[in-house]
């Protein structure tokens, strides 16, 4: 017929037909994973990091631990390029969230940024030059202040370093000085320690509890601990829950809701710490037990110390001082508030009896530092010791400082437990019924600290 195409005419037609319908949908880019990763210059990385326009922004050092410890971006995860396959694990959660990926100069980094690529991150920004582009620049570097004694690695934060997939049950977490504005969640049995407890801060910024500690054998010692939510919401300094066999030592804890609330947990030892306007309670134990609570200064608290439905606790040698309710007891009757005779039981400002006798019974004349009449703690409790003067470690005389006298107490005691096994409580510092090298270097850290702040 006149006008028909030839069937391969026609043919070929329908092919280029197809193929301008195809194209638009090949060259859209495919769901799920972008390939390859972007490379960016320093500039555009400060700008993301301190925009606030990605919350889940991770920086990811991809050098050697020296160069990582020598200076770092602030934050940055510590994966060297040549562990990055073994521990990709690490960044699980991540793939598709903006990583920015750095070495020194770039190389490793864009070797980095394709591994991370491989494994279906989507999200990967080279940041060309390196920290060496960063530096030049003007922008900052951060050496870690938080480190694992056992690991030997450093991290920018606590939280971090307690994260750590290498921090393991049993390590030691030392935090350099400075103010840690974060909120802390111990979940493994760690000890934490501040280089110094009035210069090491874990400021809450006045929101929830600034240290919650849920694991067991968890020791927190040498900090400042300020600024958590209010108590009426049950938020404190150190708020512990369902741990067991721990230890609260040498803090400075003010200006939280509780300063220490413990719930549901046991075996604690909470010794020589400072808990100062806490405006719910300085300590609070809550359905706990068996917990020792020794040698604190308690003090301008709303409650010094609560104690609602808690068995088998003691406390003594604590200064409980000028709060607006000393105690509050809600059916707890069998705690003890004295470590008996010579011991002793607490000082209480609101509480000036005499001390013209000494002796279990306070039948021998002579001042012994111990008022003669007990101190009712309420209806159904009483500190049967209650001391003359304000403790202090290592005053063994009771005459309100650490001297020489005190010295030669301490050495006389130390001798006759080794030579004739006599033992003499108030030298075991540590209550482990020994007067031994652990009590001696107790008492000499009490000694040198005394005549320093003197």
């Amino acid at each position: 017929m006149k006008g028909d195409i030839p069937m391969s005419k026609r043919l070929f037609s329908i092919l280029i037909l197809l193929s301008l319908l195809l194209i638009p949908t090949l060259l859209q880019p495919q769901m799920g994973h972008a390939s390859p990763y972007a490379s960016i210059n320093v500039a555009t990385v400060f700008s993301m990091i301190t925009s606030g326009s990605y919350p889940n922004l991770t920086i990811l050092d991809v050098r050697t631990q020296s160069e990582y410890d020598a200076g770092h971006i602030y934050g940055a995860v510590w994966i060297p390029v040549t562990e990055l396959e073994a521990r990709i694990g690490e960044l699980a959660g991540h793939e598709n969230h903006e990583i920015i990926v750095y070495c020194y100069a770039g190389s490793r980094s864009a070797t980095a940024s394709g591994i991370l690529d491989a494994h279906n991150f989507t999200k990967v920004y080279n940041m060309l030059g390196g920290i060496s582009a960063w530096q030049s620049a003007g922008y900052p570097v951060w050496i870690a202040t938080v480190h694992n004694v056992n690991t030997t690695f450093n991290y920018d934060t606590i939280q971090a370093a307690i994260n750590a997939p290498q921090t393991l049950n049993g390590h030691t977490i030392r935090v350099d000085v400075g103010i840690y504005r974060e909120h802390v969640v111990v979940d493994k049995s760690l000890t934490l320690v501040g280089e110094n407890r009035e210069t090491t801060i874990i400021d809450g910024d006045y929101a929830q509890d600034v240290v919650l500690v849920t694991a067991n054998n968890t020791s927190i010692k040498s900090f400042t601990i300020r600024h958590s939510g209010c108590g009426c919401s049950g938020y404190g300094g150190i708020t512990i829950q369902n741990s067991h066999n721990g230890s609260i030592i040498s803090n400075i804890i003010r200006d939280n809701g509780y300063g220490i609330h413990l719930s549901d947990s046991s075996s604690y030892t909470i010794s020589l710490n400072t808990l100062t306007n806490n405006t719910w309670g300085g300590i609070e134990l809550e359905s706990s037990q068996r917990n020792n609570v020794t040698g604190n200064d308690i003090n301008e608290n709303q409650w010094g110390i609560r104690v609602i439905t808690s068995q088998d606790n003691m406390f003594y040698q604590n200064n409980i001082v000028n709060n607006t309710y000393q105690t509050y007891l809600y059916e707890s009757p069998t705690n003890a508030w004295d470590d008996g005779y010579p011991s002793g039981g607490n000082y209480w400002s609101n509480y000036a009896g005499a001390d013209l006798y000494s002796g279990p019974d306070q039948n021998i004349t002579g001042s012994d530092g111990i008022i003669d009449t007990p101190y009712d703690v309420n209806s159904y409790s009483q500190d049967h010791y209650p001391l003359k003067k304000p403790y202090v470690l290592g005053d063994l005389n009771r005459d309100g400082g650490v001297d020489e006298d005190d010295l030669w107490y301490f050495c006389g005691a130390f001798i006759d437990y080794y030579k004739i096994h006599v033992y003499n409580p108030l030298c075991d510092f540590n209550k482990d019924g020994k007067i031994d090298e652990d009590d001696l270097w107790t008492f000499c850290g009490a000694f040198i600290d005394y005549w320093k702040a003197h």
